[in-house]
């Protein structure tokens, strides 16, 4: 064989051989890794929403578990709150609050907050996992505004799902266990997949232009309706006392 078809065939064999390495390496990532896919819908109108998340764990081929629970961390915008009386009367989730909500609070005196929502994950293969997870989400008042009749609150997808079924491979983060058991159990933190970055929502909101037409109608109507009910008064009051003239 010639010296260039050695050198030919020594190619080939770096070439395959980094293949089959490259292909290895890739089955080992998937054999070994936990990966997390998270869809989002915004559903319902007006000021009562409802936010479903569907999650999906894929947990490394080598674990072999029928339990799973997650905690997925969300950022709620201060144009929105959940409702913690609502949340424990549905007992559909458990939810971890980073502050006390108000749910009288218009928009610009709130602020963003993060919350905890721990579900349980159903099994559906030996390392595949499942759940939805559906929150009724209110819409706070806006302050009025010129020349804008509506507003956009936008939530963001929520990226980072804790799971407590993985091993000592991964990161631990040390989180109370649940909404109503303060102990500190040991989580894996999971970077979640989602196609869409944020949802958003359009209410209506008060508008400034017709501040003045409104504020006249509205002292009109105040006065006219105070008049006719001085009106109706005098009247059954001097037909209960007639003699009083």
């Amino acid at each position: 064989m010639s010296l260039f078809g050695l050198f030919t065939l020594y190619k080939f064999n770096i070439k395959s051989s980094l293949f089959v390495f490259i292909g290895l390496i890739e089955i080992l990532v998937v054999y070994a890794s936990a990966r997390c896919s998270l869809s989002v819908s915004l559903n319902k109108n007006g000021f009562h929403r409802e936010m479903v998340y569907t999650v999906s764990i894929i947990l490394p081929r080598y674990l072999t578990t029928t339990q799973c629970k997650s905690a997925l961390e969300m950022t709620l915008p201060a144009g929105a709150y959940l409702d913690p009386n609502q949340i424990n009367n549905l007992k559909r989730s458990e939810v971890l609050f980073d502050s006390p909500v108000d749910v009288e609070a218009p928009e610009h005196v709130s602020s963003n907050q993060t919350i905890l929502v721990y579900t349980d994950l159903q099994p559906v293969t030996q390392n595949e996992f499942t759940a939805e997870i559906v929150l009724p989400v209110h819409l706070r008042y806006h302050q009025s505004e010129h020349s804008k009749p509506f507003k956009t609150i936008h939530f963001k997808t929520p990226d980072t799902i804790f799971i407590d079924c993985l091993d000592g491979m991964y990161t631990t983060y040390e989180l109370q266990c649940s909404q109503t058991n303060y102990n500190i159990c040991t989580w894996t933190k999971l970077k979640c997949q989602c196609r869409v970055s944020s949802t958003q929502a359009i209410i209506p909101v008060g508008n400034l232009d017709h501040l003045l037409i409104v504020a006249v109608i509205t002292t009109l109507t105040t006065i006219c309706g105070t008049i006719f009910l001085l009106y109706q008064l005098k009247s059954q009051f001097y037909k209960i006392n007639p003699n009083i003239l």
